[in-house]
């Protein structure tokens, strides 16, 4: 696997070649970018070894140091603009990673994060745009970029837990096997939510259903894992990629923050954490193997030649490592 971490961009038309590598733009966000960076690349290099990975920013973390925590690190040479990315080139998926907003409203976020929300509803827009017109073959949205796009594209809005909602859930495979969860056998699986956001589960079914999409994944409060636009888009509000540690690590923080009144992660023996070593072990396969399929789908939608870049309004031979056999969760 490549990275590629700066460089020109080429303007349309682009030279394409159908059976390059997957080409992959992940656009980080999240406040610890440099553990993000390392762990969205450690799982893409295990779903697909041969993968180019394009490191990307929003623009406007040159503008303001309170967007992003790790300023110095997305301004850096080995990061992009989305804008100079995405609509230029050919791009097989593109993950937008999450953020530490979720206690805040989406009103909160248009008045103290102006640029920032205003730039993410301009890439969610612009990621709709690209999928449909054929300039991305997929787009995978993480956690609050999932929720946020709901609300942006879809008119979901969402409600705020007076307490942080994690630790270890259920979650529930639909009846008929869904392509992003193939090699999964049973219909159970435990896997980590974190988050103070939720939606309303019967409005953000019709949304779905009404605009082309289907649930993979059924988590304690609705849809964890569900597509949109005839599967171009695809979002996951849980975290099977969460370490044994994780849910202790965040417990920690909370109580270093707010006291020794924050919750408690549910389902999550913080005093033994280790009996929870097979769940952990379960998801180390799983994570992976979710993006080896988004990535899978992505390329069975890519064109023998690319569209040409289309302005949207208002913007400026797969060789995969083996995971074993089928997935078995108990």
């Amino acid at each position: 696997m490549s990275i590629n971490t700066f460089g020109a961009v080429a303007s349309s038309p682009v030279n394409f070649n159908p059976n390059r590598r997957p080409r992959i733009v992940l656009i980080n966000i999240m406040d610890n970018a440099e553990g993000t960076e390392k762990h969205f690349v450690k799982t893409l290099q295990t779903a697909h070894p041969e993968a180019e990975i394009v490191l990307c920013r929003m623009a406007c973390a040159k503008k303001d140091a309170k967007y992003f925590l790790e300023q110095d690190y997305l301004c850096s040479d080995r990061y992009q603009d989305w804008q100079e990315v995405i609509g230029r080139d050919y791009v097989d998926l593109v993950i937008v990673t999450g953020i530490n907003r979720g206690k805040l409203t989406y009103q909160d976020m248009a008045s103290q994060y102006k640029g920032f929300w205003n730039e993410s509803c301009s890439l969610f827009r612009k990621l709709q745009h690209a999928t449909r017109s054929g300039q991305v073959g997929h787009a995978t949205l993480v956690c609050w970029s999932a929720f946020a796009a709901m609300k942006d594209l879809y008119s979901v809005d969402k409600q705020i837990h007076p307490k942080k909602f994690y630790g270890l859930f259920k979650h529930y495979l639909p009846e008929e096997p869904h392509p992003l969860l193939a090699g999964i056998e049973d219909r159970e699986i435990l896997i980590p939510q974190s988050r103070y956001s939720y939606m309303d589960e019967e409005e953000l079914n019709a949304a779905i259903r009404a605009h082309d999409g289907t649930v993979a994944l059924n988590g304690p409060d609705g849809p964890a894992l569900w597509t949109l636009e005839s599967g171009r888009i695809s979002c996951i509000i849980n975290h099977p990629e969460y370490s044994i540690d994780t849910l202790s690590r965040e417990y920690a923080k909370g109580v270093e923050k707010e006291g020794s009144d924050f919750e408690l992660p549910q389902n999550y023996d913080l005093k033994d954490i280790q009996r929870h070593t097979e769940t952990f072990e379960r998801l180390k396969t799983l994570s992976p193997l979710l993006y080896r399929n988004i990535i899978i789908h992505a390329l069975s939608v890519r064109p023998s030649q690319p569209k040409p870049a289309q302005h949207l309004e208002n913007q400026g031979e797969i060789a995969f490592m083996p995971l074993g056999e089928q997935v078995s969760y108990g």
